[in-house]
């Protein structure tokens, strides 16, 4: 299949699985068929700094109040017990691509022969000390590994922008609206 056939495909998928409140388990499904399908599907038992992933997730310790189920995270750190990392998920569509085409811009890639498998140079620091990376802030989580319910499948760096741009998210004990009202507030705030 070709980049484009693929990101047409992931875009069907988006639009047939996701409900009006977000990503579903047929999301998350479909997406690893269609990775398995173009050869582009990796669900490694190490993660590294710099890779996109998308998982299913429940915390055993409910930290917040609320949380996403599909998180869409871009790792900074990578520790025994789990890993930290900006969930895009955490702030509305406007400031999400903003969010994304300043880390594009802002952070160097390490490129590999085959180039799905490109990733970012990045971790807390970078993304902290980048001005124009602010808007990371209420986007920033832990996730452990006794939370995921599904292993984290990495998103080939090719159809990161078409993640980003789509609503897999789906927060539990709160709206949609609510986690990017409050999010908003954070980044006006600047609070972490």
């Amino acid at each position: 299949m070709t980049p484009d056939e693929i990101k047409k495909d992931l875009q069907t998928l988006i639009e047939e699985t996701t409900a009006a409140i977000g990503g579903t388990e047929q999301t998350y499904i479909r997406f690893l068929q269609l990775l398995q399908k173009t050869g582009q599907l990796s669900v490694p038992t190490r993660l590294i700094n710099g890779q996109m992933v998308f998982f299913k997730y429940k915390p055993t310790i409910l930290k917040n109040t609320y949380y996403d189920r599909f998180p869409l995270v871009l790792i900074t750190n990578v520790y025994r017990g789990g890993f930290d990392g900006v969930n895009v998920h955490f702030i509305d569509e406007k400031f999400r691509m903003f969010l994304f085409d300043a880390i594009m811009r802002e952070i160097p890639t390490i490129k590999t022969s085959e180039e799905w498998k490109t990733r970012l140079m990045i971790n807390y620091n970078t993304v902290l000390t980048k001005k124009k990376l602010r808007y990371f802030k209420p986007c920033y989580r832990r996730y452990r590994w006794k939370g995921t319910e599904r292993r984290p499948v990495v998103v080939p760096f090719n159809l990161w922008e078409d993640m980003v741009a789509s609503n897999t998210s789906r927060f539990v004990n709160a709206r949609q609206t609510t986690v990017y009202l409050k999010s908003r507030r954070k980044i006006l705030k600047g609070l972490p």
